[in-house]
């Protein structure tokens, strides 16, 4: 089901390529799907809560790990315990009393501004690769947090590092000059849902089925870039879709095979068949 749902995906690449072009928007009448490319305030500013502010953003994406236990059973039954990175506390024995006090967070303004035209935040989209920021390059504001690279920790002090925390922000900066792809509705750019789509699956492919985009660069650069992340984001999917299936015909083929050999003709056939494989 995936698969065929990320190869039947909405190509927002092919609507953003059929809108209209606008060079001003004295002209565009209401609910008309457009584009329209202006100048950006590299100097955008959002409050950062744990930091003083982040500046010359488009948005902030905030990622808290604590490290803890992590149990793990293997197909033999044998549990196996880890302390590593993760993004919540496991319930179990050895966790007990671990607390986590850093948690995740996305900062966006209320709306952006791409030349004369006032673009919604609700449900934008957005592909430009996006960068760390580095601990050096943040003034923290929360007590006990202590920069490192691209991680701001909050050390606990505990044995083996047990409940030890850290955040680390991923942004995309803001460009000089930006395209928006989607609607105008009451002088602004809202999301077109001619072709929204909704459900599980199509959550996890990503596939929203909305143009409502926000791009780096005029108009042919901003096509391009959009082209280029829905085919990559396409092939992940496509890998991750077929890696699933191998995986599952071989969990069964060996359910199968585990079957068979209790019966006892047939057992000493697939006995035969697995010696002639090994050879």
């Amino acid at each position: 089901m995936a698969i065929w749902k990320n190869e039947t995906r909405f190509d927002f690449h092919r609507a953003a390529a059929k809108t209209q072009p606008m060079s001003s928007l004295a002209g565009a009448s209401p609910g008309q799907v457009v584009s329209y490319t202006g100048s950006m305030d590299q100097n955008l500013t959002m409050s950062g809560e744990y930091v003083e502010s982040f500046s010359g953003y488009l948005y902030v994406q905030r990622t808290a790990q604590i490290y803890a236990w992590d149990r793990d059973k293997d197909s033999d039954g044998h549990v196996k315990w880890n302390l590593r990175w993760m993004n919540h506390v496991e319930s179990n024995n050895r966790n007990q009393g671990v607390r986590q006090e850093l948690s995740s967070r996305r900062f966006q303004p209320s709306s952006y501004q791409v030349g004369d035209l006032s673009v919604t935040v609700q449900e934008l989209q957005f592909v430009d690769a996006s960068q760390y920021i580095p601990s050096e390059q943040l003034e923290i504001r929360r007590e006990g947090l202590v920069g490192n690279e691209s991680y701001l920790y909050l050390y606990k002090n505990e044995s083996q590092g047990l409940g030890d925390e850290r955040v680390h922000y991923q942004a995309i900066p803001v460009p000089a000059t930006a395209t928006y792809f989607g609607k105008l509705e009451s002088g602004q750019g809202v999301p077109d849902t001619t072709h929204q789509r909704t459900g599980f699956i199509n959550g996890i492919i990503q596939d929203t089925g909305i143009l409502h985009h926000l791009v780096a660069g005029d108009r042919p650069i901003a096509l391009a870039t959009m082209k280029v992340y829905l085919g990559r984001l396409k092939w992940i999917v496509r890998g991750i879709a077929s890696s699933t299936v191998v995986l599952g015909l071989l969990i069964l083929f060996s359910t199968i095979v585990g079957w068979l050999y209790h019966i006892p003709v047939i057992g000493r056939v697939v006995e035969a068949g697995a010696f002639i494989a090994a050879l």
